[in-house]
C-alpha cells in the first residue's frame, strides 16, 4: 500500500475534522487537523527508505545495478526510525497539553478495531510476492498489475451480504460510478508523476560528467561536501515544482560517473532516498503532498511550506551532517 494510504488515512482525517467540528473550538479543530495530516505524510514520507515496491528503490536500484534490496534495508529501517521520531519530537515540543483530566469511557479493542487493515497491509505484499513467482515478474510490475483485482475483490466482500450475483452487480455500479470518476481527478497528479519520470531520463545525455567531474576536481571538493550539496540542490528545486523524481535520477546516474570521486554505493544510494523522502514532504508539487491537500481540503503550499517546513530543515541538516561524517 502506497498511494492508496494518502487517500484512506487523508479522508479518515477530514472525517474525523468535519465530524468534530461542533465540539470544541475551532482552533482546537484545525490544530488536530494538521497534527494528524502531518502525522500521516511523515509516516508515508518514510517509504522511499526502504519500502521494496517505492518508486525511490526502483531508481536508486536501476542506478545502482551492484546493490540489491537487502543491502538498502537496514539503513533504510535506520532513517525512518529516525525521520518518525524527530517528527514525533518537534510535534511533542510545539503544542502544549491541556490539564485535562481523560474522559472515563471504555477504551475500544484496538487490535479489533485495525484488524481489516493490517490483513489488506499483508494480503497485498504477500500476494504480490505469489504472483511475480507465478508470472516471473519483478515484485513492482506484479504488485501493480494484482492491487486492482485485488481491490475489486475488497469491494465484492463488502457487498456479499447481499448475495453473490447482487454483489457482483454494487460491485461493478461502484467502479462505474466511482472509482472510474475519482481516476479522472487525479489526472494533474498522475501526468505529473509520469512526466518527472521521462525528464528525468531524458535530461540524463544532456550532462557533461567529465567536464563536471573536472570542474569538482578542480575545487578540490571531496564526497561528502558533494552529497550535501546534491541534497541541498535537490530540496531546493523541490520547492520551486521540481520533482525529486527528476533530480535523484540525475544524481544517482551521474555522480557514479564522476572521475576523481568515488562513492561507496550503499551511501549514495542511502542519501537518494532520505532526500527523497524529505522532498516529498516539502514540495508541493509532488503527488503526495497534492493528494493529501486534495482530501483535507488545504493548499499544498501551506502543507509543504507552513506546516512541515520546520520539520524538513531540521530533517536536512540532520542528513548532512550524517553526510559528512561517513561519506
Amino acid at each position: 500500500m502506497n498511494m492508496g494510504t494518502i487517500n484512506l488515512l487523508g479522508t479518515m482525517i477530514a472525517r474525523a475534522y468535519k465530524s468534530g467540528t461542533g465540539a470544541s473550538e475551532l482552533r482546537i479543530q484545525n490544530i488536530r487537523l494538521r497534527r494528524m495530516s502531518l502525522a500521516m505524510l511523515r509516516g508515508f514520507c518514510c517509504l522511499p527508505m526502504w519500502a521494496p515496491t517505492s518508486i525511490t528503490i526502483a531508481v536508486v536500484l536501476a542506478g545502482l545495478p551492484e546493490l540489491t534490496w537487502f543491502d538498502l534495508l537496514p539503513g533504510g529501517c535506520l532513517g525512518a526510525a529516525i525521520f518518525m521520531g524527530l517528527g514525533w519530537a518537534l510535534d511533542f515540543m510545539s503544542y502544549q497539553r491541556p490539564n485535562i483530566p481523560p474522559a472515563q469511557t471504555e477504551a475500544p479493542n484496538a487490535i479489533a478495531t485495525f484488524l481489516p487493515m493490517l490483513v489488506l497491509v499483508v494480503a497485498i505484499p504477500v500476494c504480490g510476492y505469489v504472483v511475480s513467482h507465478l508470472l516471473a515478474l519483478r515484485l513492482i510490475g506484479a504488485t501493480l498489475i494484482f492491487v486492482p483485482f485485488f481491490g475489486m475483490g475488497w469491494i465484492f466482500i463488502q457487498y456479499l451480504r447481499a448475495g453473490g450475483i447482487r454483489a457482483g452487480y454494487f460491485t461493478g455500479a461502484r467502479i462505474r460510478k466511482r472509482t472510474i470518476p475519482e481516476l479522472t481527478d487525479i489526472r494533474s497528479e498522475i501526468g505529473l508523476f509520469a512526466s518527472a519520470g521521462f525528464l528525468g531520463v531524458l535530461l540524463l545525455p544532456q550532462i557533461d560528467t567529465v567536464a563536471l567531474g573536472q570542474f569538482i576536481a578542480d575545487t578540490g571538493v571531496t564526497e561528502g561536501p558533494v552529497l550535501v550539496l546534491s541534497c541541498w540542490v535537490i530540496a531546493g528545486l523541490s520547492l520551486i515544482g521540481v520533482s525529486p523524481i527528476i533530480t535523484v535520477t540525475l544524481l544517482i546516474e551521474t555522480l557514479p560517473k564522476l572521475a576523481g570521486l568515488s562513492f561507496e554505493p550503499t551511501v549514495l544510494a542511502f542519501a537518494c532516498c532520505m532526500i527523497w523522502s524529505i522532498s516529498v514532504g516539502f514540495s508541493p508539487i509532488v503527488a503526495s503532498t497534492r493528494l493529501l491537500a486534495r482530501c483535507i481540503d488545504r493548499s499544498a503550499s501551506e502543507i509543504g511550506y507552513r506546516w512541515n517546513g520546520a520539520f524538513n530543515l531540521v530533517a536536512l541538516c540532520l542528513l548532512s551532517g550524517a553526510l559528512l561524517c561517513v561519506a
